[in-house]
């Protein structure tokens, strides 16, 4: 998810029993309003581990509307939440220091190298085209054979993307690398 529909998030877009979220909206500057495009307003299954993170926090038995808030039972500004809690644990687990929305990047670097572009487009509310220029061209996915116009999603590897890979690493925001 983006981190504005994660602020946006609801108890009644959760179904804990099914394991379902709908993802419909999106906070931004602390009003709720329709989601980035048409295709980010969708429905995705939940892993079990999730669900269960999701029964632990005090929002729910609380009654409080939204899943995600601030100490005063607000809805969480997710700026403001990663300004005060992503970099202490990057520190402390020595790994250099990344936007938060870094996470999204990771999800969808890793999904792609092993689910279909569609599907990964489709869970992340995105579009194949944003996904291949993205992430499958960094990498060196190939999600097209151009003679027959199959899906042939496979992991081609390409010299040249070593050295931004290795500067970059997995989940750095595409397009901004320093190379």
């Amino acid at each position: 998810m983006r981190p504005s529909e994660v602020s946006a998030l609801t108890w009644q877009d959760v179904n804990l029993l099914t394991a379902e979220l709908a993802i419909n909206k999106s906070r931004y500057m602390g009003d709720d309003s329709a989601p980035k495009t048409y295709a980010s307003d969708r429905k995705i299954t939940l892993d079990g581990s999730v669900v269960e993170v999701l029964k632990l926090l005090p929002s729910r038995p609380l009654g409080i509307k939204h899943v995600f808030v601030n100490k005063d039972g607000r809805p969480m500004d997710a700026k403001k939440w990663s300004e005060h809690n992503w970099a202490g644990p990057l520190t402390a687990l020595n790994i250099r220091h990344r936007k938060f929305y870094a996470t999204r990047h990771t999800f969808i670097t890793e999904k792609v190298k092993v689910e279909n572009v569609l599907a990964v487009a489709q869970y992340c509310g995105t579009s194949v085209a944003m996904i291949e220029k993205d992430y499958c061209g960094t990498l060196g996915l190939s999600t097209l054979n151009t003679k027959t116009g199959q899906d042939q999603t496979v992991f081609k590897p390409h010299p040249a993307k070593y050295v931004k890979d290795l500067v970059a690493g997995p989940g750095f925001e595409p397009g901004t690398s320093r190379l």
